[in-house]
């Protein structure tokens, strides 16, 4: 290892791997990948980032929105070769189904599901949130509080199916 302690990256796995493969989710369908691939970077550096948190949201987006155009190439070509199946979209619920909070995330734009998991799951500031999505800090709080009303609105609706 070049020059960060194992037992650091262990710990940042441990403490922020779940809201890291959460946060990945927002654009890659392998979001493992993702952050398997940024812990990699982060064991291969000289130090520890100044914010190593900060840092492993920055470097998950990245990595994950770099997978995912890997994965809308690759089904470009699958679309081309084959005859597609019919999915159904992923805002389409069964009128039985209860929607939960999890759902509800999901069905937010990635533009602001990203910036609710960096600030509730991981713990980001505002204004790291800003710089994280490349927004101003009140722009980002603004999105946040907009995308809470969203999912407030979703679950709601859930409740009444």
């Amino acid at each position: 290892m070049a020059g960060i302690e194992s037992e650091t990256i262990a710990r940042l796995l441990a403490e922020h791997g779940p809201r890291l493969l959460l946060f990945a989710q927002t654009w890659s369908k392998n979001p493992s990948d993702a952050v398997q691939e940024v812990f990699v970077n982060l064991a291969l550096r000289s130090n520890l980032p100044e914010n190593p948190v900060a840092w492993l949201f920055g470097a998950t987006r990245k990595r994950a929105l770099h997978l995912a155009r890997g994965e809308a190439r690759l089904a470009r070509r699958q679309h081309l070769a084959s005859r597609p199946e019919a999915t159904p979209s992923p805002g389409s619920l069964e009128s039985d189904q209860k929607l939960d909070a999890e759902t509800a995330l999901q069905l937010l734009p990635n533009d602001l599901r990203e910036i609710v998991i960096a600030r509730l799951w991981g713990g980001l500031s505002f204004e790291e949130v800003g710089k994280l999505v490349n927004l101003p800090s009140a722009t980002a709080w603004r999105r946040y509080d907009e995308a809470l009303d969203l999912l407030k609105h979703h679950l709601a609706q859930g409740e009444r199916s």
